[in-house]
């Protein structure tokens, strides 16, 4: 076992591979520190900072390239890059200083830029400088600014912004609260939790994947609406204790 071991060492050094030291606080395996996945394509940002992009590039989700890249390329050279989450075919990010970018397809508004217009290079979406968490939906965007309040733009088709009608192009937000702590956005629906632990879910509902009991077309939540509390702790224990 321990030979196996040695062994397996010799070769990863010999690759290049950085083995983080047991305990080394925001160490990270081959130096990338987070990764998306949209449509065709993926992005991901290094320990260094730098942003990487691989995949189709029809729309500008890489950011840079050419139409496909089937190998990792840097986009720029920015080495302040700190999130990123990926749509179908386009990419949202945010920066170490809390500003907030966006590239790719931007058909329905969901760059939030105040344009239709699709974007091939990272364009800085207003000059807010405290977003802290950003999600990417098929053609919406969600985020959280370090208030704790709630925002949202492109389609609104399944009327996933509240009192929005056909489009909204630009960073809108969602009611005055202000205790979101996290939030996640699926094809055409929404899901939030509140720093209460509370969940919180709007959009489409066809498959009845906004979890309020009922599901069937036409059938949608055109505001946050309150699930019961999810402890997911429990759940989860109950599940292991029936399997």
């Amino acid at each position: 076992m321990r030979r196996g071991l040695c062994l397996l060492l010799v070769v990863l050094l010999l690759l290049g591979l950085a083995v983080p030291a047991a305990g080394a606080e925001g160490s990270h395996p081959y130096g990338v520190r987070e990764i998306a996945a949209g449509e065709w394509y993926s992005v991901a940002i290094k320990e260094d900072g730098s942003l990487w992009a691989w995949g189709s590039n029809i729309l500008g989700q890489l950011g840079g390239g050419e139409w496909a890249e089937y190998a990792p390329i840097q986009i720029g050279t920015d080495t302040d890059w700190a999130s990123i989450t990926a749509g179908a075919f386009h990419t949202v990010a945010i920066k170490t200083d809390g500003s907030l970018w966006a590239w790719g397809s931007n058909w329905r508004g969901q760059l939030g830029d105040g344009t239709t217009t699709d974007r091939h290079t990272p364009v800085r979406i207003g000059t807010a400088t405290d977003w802290v968490s950003v999600t990417a939906g098929r053609v919406h965007t969600v985020a959280i600014r370090a208030d704790g309040s709630l925002w949202q733009w492109g389609s609104d088709e399944m009327n996933l912004i509240d009192d929005m009608a056909g489009l909204t192009p630009t960073p809108t937000r969602i009611g005055t609260d202000t205790d979101w702590i996290s939030v996640a956005a699926g094809g055409l629906h929404t899901a939030a939790f509140k720093a209460n632990g509370s969940l919180w879910t709007w959009g489409d509902n066809w498959y009845g994947q906004l979890g309020n009991g009922v599901s069937g077309w036409g059938i949608i939540q055109t505001s946050p609406c309150g699930l019961e509390r999810l402890q997911i702790g429990q759940v989860w224990r109950q599940a292991e204790a029936t399997a």
